[in-house]
């Protein structure tokens, strides 16, 4: 599916740049608190950039609840492929929760193993979501151009 396909079916182009840039911000965050969990994640610039993240990623997958899915899900009515990549990004969205809940925790030292809750949450995060290496999506729909 691309985005012309999508602007046929939805009645208007959807514009990922703004997916994309979030998208590169996350794994660029994600990969400064992977390096930064092994040892220098209690310090105060460090919980700073982890509640911001953890703040943007929340408004995002809001936003992408909220208002891109239903629009992608109508315009992949018909295609197999499409309507089951999104159902799996759609499940991605419910594991992240509690893998940020175990970072909150670990952060607090109220729950365990900080490097391998972060492992974990990169894990899920980059499996299909940032980087699309499952379904038939580049990590975003293709830009129109």
């Amino acid at each position: 599916m691309t985005t012309k396909d999508m602007a046929t079916r939805t009645g208007g182009a959807i514009d990922f740049t703004m997916m994309y840039v979030t998208h590169d911000a996350f794994r660029r965050d994600l990969g400064r608190f992977t390096a930064s969990a092994a040892g220098t994640a209690h310090s105060p610039g460090v919980r700073a950039g982890w509640e911001n993240f953890k703040a943007q990623l929340l408004l995002h997958h809001s936003v992408e609840d909220t208002h891109l899915w239903p629009r992608v899900r109508c315009a992949a009515a018909g295609l197999p492929s499409g309507l089951a990549l999104l159902d799996e990004m759609e499940a991605e969205h419910a594991q992240i929760d509690p893998l940020l809940t175990a970072v909150d925790d670990a952060l607090t030292g109220s729950g365990g193993n900080l490097a391998g809750h972060v492992a974990g949450l990169t894990s899920v995060s980059m499996a299909l979501h940032l980087t699309g290496s499952g379904g038939s999506w580049p990590r975003c729909p293709p830009r129109s151009g």
